[in-house]
């Protein structure tokens, strides 16, 4: 039989390298170039997503960033505390030795998150600027306690709504203990997101939008959030809110979870 062909790869666990003591200098880069190079093997059609976990270490966050696994994938996933460590260090410059920021709101708003999407999003298009690479960003998904986010290129990926509500459910299933094939306990669970929500913190661009809590079939809001008018390329967002459990069994790699289904709904 022929060579195994995946429609994606998820790359994860990173952060299981950052502080580890490797035995010889510059182990810890040549695996990161190996990773980088088993992307690079891939046919550009195979979807790349890395999945972003809690960085102490800058030097380990420029490694990263060095080899592209940051920014010449096609997708990135992360919690509130990742977006936020990520987009500060981008911002100070991708050569910056400054400390990582260690806390974030854990309960940010929405408009908050999405605003902070909105820069990531152009600060890694600053640093491809003017790189010649098959990869580039076309999909940022942020899982918080409350709801799911993403913002992708319009046209790029598909069923974005589907992916955010399969993310929500299962946020839920993981965290308190639902096999797959198991019906859920909603007495487990409440949602904590507001019935509206206003999307940015520029009073100019903000608009406020439904969100419907109850249905959670319907339970999908999207949008074109295409700032320039002038632009080419179109962004889409999604949002989406979460069902919490409150008898917790599992939080561990709930993230590579949640971020995983949501792409395996999408390729």
């Amino acid at each position: 039989s022929g060579a195994f062909k995946p429609d994606a790869l998820v790359l994860g666990a990173f952060q299981m390298m950052d502080g580890f003591p490797f035995p010889a200098e510059g182990e810890r880069l040549q695996r990161l170039q190996r990773a980088r190079q088993l992307t690079d093997e891939q046919d550009p059609s195979v979807k790349v997503h890395v999945e972003l976990a809690s960085f102490a270490n800058s030097e380990f966050m420029k490694e990263l960033y060095d080899t592209g696994m940051l920014t010449r994938v096609d997708s990135l996933g992360m919690n509130e505390q990742e977006l936020t460590t990520f987009t500060d260090w981008l911002s100070k410059s991708p050569t910056s030795d400054g400390s990582l920021i260690r806390a974030s709101d854990s309960r940010p708003k929405v408009r908050n998150v999405l605003d902070a999407l909105r820069n990531l999003w152009k600060l890694i298009e600053d640093a491809n600027e003017g790189l010649n690479t098959t990869r580039k960003v076309t999909r940022i998904h942020v899982h918080t306690l409350a709801f799911q986010a993403v913002m992708i290129k319009t046209g790029a990926w598909n069923r974005t709504a589907e992916a955010m509500s399969k993310a929500s459910l299962t946020a839920f299933r993981h965290v308190c203990g639902f096999a797959t094939n198991e019906d859920i306990d909603l007495n487990k669970g409440k949602v904590l997101l507001f019935d509206t929500f206003v999307d940015s913190e520029d009073e100019e661009l903000a608009q406020r939008r439904d969100v419907v809590k109850t249905r959670f079939h319907n339970g999908v809001v999207c949008w074109d959030d295409t700032r320039d008018s002038d632009s080419s390329e179109k962004v889409t967002m999604c949002l989406s809110p979460n069902i919490i459990c409150t008898d917790p069994v599992a939080t561990i790699a709930a993230g590579d979870n949640i971020s995983g289904a949501a792409v395996a709904v999408q390729i």
